[in-house]
């Protein structure tokens, strides 16, 4: 015991100059950043080993995005991989990384390209095609992004196979919606299966009213005249007559909704009686760049 106790005064008389109190303000101040230092290391070592590494992919795909705007082969494979790691943990049941893509979707300053991505990811890991409820918000948020709505649209309403949203869909049509949801709104119509489900004579009225519109985008009665062939087997002589206003209706100075409308009637015919009317080059460069 006695042995131990000298031992132990032997050391403490050895360590007596490295104490702060015989230190230097020099010595102290390299103590007291190697003490900084120390803690710093310690929280980026338990920091790393806490970190999700699907968060990582995740905030590699958004790095990805915003800084390589043209993305090549290379680029698309490894943001692939990205996304197939996160998708993999929301599989998994993960929490935490649900929370984190709620949250940077939600988030206005993230931008459009990193968040459709977000729900392009979310499609994969929708079990039946049901629309997560913070997207179902954001679809009826009037100060949504119309290209992520449409995206929305496109992804999960559109693939719903029970109970489509035929209303919904026709009152984007017939609301002042932004084109772009009201394309995308047709195209879930065209894309129906079934239709004789849920294709009806009153739709053909609404339908008949906005394409004989003259304020109607052109490039919306263009798709609305495409949409009458699906209409035509059920609906014969109304579909009919609404491509043949169009057709003969020259005051609506779109040759090519005319143009679509003839080669509807003339294949429901079986001949050539509505000849295609001229299309200038100046035409089909507004209407696929605008």
């Amino acid at each position: 015991m006695k042995s131990l106790k000298k031992l132990f005064l032997v050391l403490k008389e050895k360590l007596k100059p490295f104490s702060l109190k015989h230190c230097s303000l020099k010595q102290r101040f390299v103590w007291g950043a190697l003490l900084l230092i120390t803690a710093g290391l310690i929280y980026l070592a338990v920091a790393l080993l806490t970190v999700n590494p699907a968060e990582i992919s995740l905030l590699k795909l958004k790095k990805s995005i915003a800084e390589e705007t043209i993305c090549h082969e290379v680029c698309l494979n490894r943001r692939a991989q990205e996304a197939a790691i996160v998708i993999k943990a929301l599989f998994a049941g993960d929490q935490k990384l649900t929370a984190a893509m709620v949250s940077y979707f939600s988030d206005p300053q993230e931008s459009r390209n990193f968040k459709k991505e977000l729900v392009k990811i979310w499609r994969q890991v929708s079990a039946d095609y049901d629309t997560p409820d913070f997207l179902e918000e954001y679809l009826r948020a009037p100060d949504g992004d119309p290209e992520l709505q449409a995206l929305i649209i496109k992804l999960f309403l559109a693939a719903e196979t029970d109970n489509p949203r035929i209303d919904y869909y026709f009152s984007l049509l017939e609301g002042e919606a932004p084109l772009v949801l009201k394309q995308e709104a047709v195209r879930a119509l065209s894309d129906l299966e079934n239709k004789e489900n849920y294709f009806s004579a009153a739709q053909l009225v609404i339908i008949k009213k906005i394409v004989l519109d003259p304020a109607t985008d052109k490039k919306l009665r263009a798709v609305l005249v495409l949409l009458l062939s699906d209409y035509y087997p059920l609906f014969k002589s109304a579909s009919e007559d609404i491509l043949q206003t169009v057709y003969e209706k020259n005051s609506l100075n779109d040759n090519i909704s005319r143009a679509f409308a003839a080669d509807n009637l003339n294949q429901v015919l079986g001949r050539v009686k509505f000849p295609l009317p001229e299309i200038s080059a100046s035409e089909w460069t507004d209407y696929y760049n605008n």
